[in-house]
C-alpha cells in the first residue's frame, strides 16, 4: 500500500497454494501487501562459474516416506540469479532447506535456513584450465581481491561436491512451508538470495518453482486448489480506507462431502486469528463466505467454492508505504 498526500493505492494478492500436508492441517499462504518481489535489479543475471560451467540448480524434490525427501541437483548453463551475493562472503553458499518463509520472488524473504551442502570463501576453486587454487574472492574489493558472487561460490561448489548429485533431507514437523534451493542467506536481514533454473519463473519457491511436495493426504482431507487470488484496491483517500473490501473466489478440494473443517491464519495468534496488521494504523480482516474464519464448517462436496473477502480498517497515520510484506498463512484444519 502506497499513500500519497491525497490518495492511497493498495494492491495485494492472496496465495492459496498447496503446501506440505501434516495431519489435520493443510496450509496455503495469504500475502496481504503492496509489494511481493521487493527492490531488486531490473533483470536476472546469468550465473556462470569461473571454471567455464554453469551453476548448480535443484531439478527435483521427491517424497520418500514420512518427512524424508530426496533432492536432485545438477549444473545448468542457463542458471540465473536475481540479487548478487557480493559482500556476503562471510556466509556459507550452497544448497539450503528454507522453512517458514514469508514470501518468495526471485529471492526469499524471511524463514529459517538450513545448509545441506555448502562452501565458503576459504574453499578452493577450480579454474577454467582445470587447475585449482583461489580467485582472491573476498567481501572487500579494496583488499586486492574481487567480491564473492554466486559464480565464485559455484566454482567452489563444483570442486567440493561435483557437477550433480542427490542428497536426502528430513523436513521438521509443523512447518508452514518449505523449499530447497541454491543460494546464500543475507546475514542480519532475514533474506535468502537464490540461484535458480533459467526456466523457472517467479516465485522460485512455490508455484512455478521448486517447493517440497506434500505426502498423500489423510483419508478425509480438504485443501486449497486455487493457486492465487489478486486483490487490487484502486486509489483511495486516506480517510476512505476503513470499510473498503474486495471479494475473490477460491476453490477448495476435499476428499468427499461432509468433511468438518475450519479456517484460520496460522501465523496470527490474536483473538479470531483473522486480522493482519498492515502497519501505520491499518489492518486487514479476512472472512470466508461472509463468516468469521474460525467458524465450524462442513464441505458440501469434493469441490467447494469459497468467497474470500479482505476488509480494510483504520486510518493511515502517515504517508509512505503500508503493508509491504505483512502476510497471513491461511490454513485449513479438518477433523
Amino acid at each position: 500500500m502506497v499513500i500519497g498526500l491525497r490518495n492511497i493505492m493498495y494492491s495485494s494478492r492472496v496465495l492459496m497454494e498447496k503446501r506440505k500436508l501434516y495431519r489435520l492441517i493443510l496450509a496455503g499462504s495469504a500475502i496481504l501487501g503492496g509489494s511481493l518481489f521487493f527492490s531488486a535489479p531490473a533483470s536476472a543475471g546469468s550465473c556462470t562459474s569461473n571454471s567455464g560451467g554453469g551453476c548448480p540448480v535443484v531439478t527435483s524434490v521427491t517424497h520418500q516416506s514420512g518427512n524424508n525427501y530426496t533432492v536432485n541437483w545438477i549444473y545448468e548453463g542457463a542458471a540465473q540469479y536475481w540479487v548478487s551475493a557480493s559482500g556476503m562472503g562471510a556466509s556459507a553458499w550452497g544448497l539450503y532447506l528454507i522453512t517458514n518463509y514469508v514470501s518468495s520472488g526471485h529471492y526469499v524473504q524471511g524463514g529459517n535456513y538450513q545448509g545441506l551442502k555448502t562452501v565458503t570463501r576459504s574453499d578452493p576453486v577450480v579454474h577454467a584450465n582445470g587447475t585449482t587454487g583461489t580467485d582472491n574472492c573476498t567481501n572487500d574489493s579494496s583488499a586486492g581481491g574481487v567480491y564473492c558472487d554466486h559464480s565464485n561460490y559455484a566454482s567452489r561448489f563444483l570442486l567440493k561436491h561435483g557437477s550433480g548429485g542427490t542428497t536426502t533431507v528430513t523436513i521438521p514437523d509443523n512447518v508452514t512451508n518449505s523449499c530447497i534451493v541454491f543460494g546464500i542467506p543475507r546475514s542480519g536481514m532475514n533474506e535468502f538470495f537464490t540461484v535458480f533454473s533459467g526456466y523457472v519463473s517467479t516465485p522460485v519457491c512455490g508455484p512455478g518453482g521448486v517447493s517440497v511436495p506434500e505426502p498423500e493426504p489423510d483419508p478425509e482431507w480438504c485443501g486449497m486448489s486455487t493457486s492465487e487470488l489478486i486483490y487490487d484496491f484502486l486509489d483511495m483517500a486516506p480517510a476512505g480506507v476503513a470499510g473498503q473490501s474486495l471479494t475473490r473466489t477460491a476453490t477448495m478440494t476435499c476428499s468427499k462431502a461432509n468433511v468438518p473443517y475450519n479456517l484460520y491464519l496460522s501465523n496470527i495468534s490474536t483473538s479470531g486469528r483473522d486480522t493482519i496488521n498492515l502497519g501505520r494504523g491499518v489492518s486487514a480482516k479476512v472472512t470466508v463466505n461472509e463468516q468469521s474464519l474460525q467458524t465450524m464448517r462442513t464441505s458440501g462436496a469434493d469441490t467447494n467454492l469459497l468467497r474470500v473477502t479482505v476488509t480494510l480498517s483504520g486510518t493511515p497515520t502517515s504517508t509512505g508505504p503500508i503493508g509491504g510484506q505483512n502476510i497471513g498463512i491461511l490454513a485449513v484444519e479438518y477433523y
